[in-house]
């Protein structure tokens, strides 16, 4: 998911305005201010 150096993740988060947080123990939190932005991908 997180693509070599991170690019995926910033190619989801510039796409769509999300925030992408990745802990640890490899939960994945996303958040976005509309629905739309988190649907998007």
């Amino acid at each position: 998911m997180i693509g070599k150096g991170g690019a995926t993740i910033r190619a989801i988060t510039e796409e769509t305005g999300a925030t992408i947080d990745i802990t640890d123990d490899g939960t994945v939190n996303i958040a976005a201010t509309d629905k739309a932005g988190g649907m998007k991908r």
